[in-house]
């Protein structure tokens, strides 16, 4: 990790950074496609695709199934124009095998 005077995390967004010259990334309304409009989660994300893409990992943190899947995520930015945006998130579970001598 680089270490500096001006490096650390930020308290609004989480991210590591030189703090002299670090900007939040926007705020985004993020709910699936089965939620009233109005019931949202607000996450930080550089585009709309990764706030999508966050919020799925999230919801996957919080089942106790995992494996393959998909989200339909809606997002819609906090500033900016209204309108949300449709993603369908795929998750695929890729196998990691290691092996140890003995």
């Amino acid at each position: 990790m680089i270490k500096g005077p001006n490096y650390d995390i930020c308290s609004v967004c989480g991210r590591f950074g030189n703090m002299s010259h670090h900007i939040c990334p926007p705020l985004w309304r993020v709910r699936p496609d089965d939620w009233e409009p109005d019931d949202y989660e607000e996450i930080r994300a550089d585009t709309a695709k990764e706030a999508a893409c966050i919020y799925a990992e999230c919801d996957l943190a919080d089942s106790a199934t995992y494996g393959e899947g998909e989200w339909d995520v809606l997002v819609e930015p906090v500033l900016g124009p209204k309108g949300w945006q449709r993603f369908t998130v795929k998750m695929e579970m890729e196998p990691v095998f290691s092996a140890k001598a003995g």
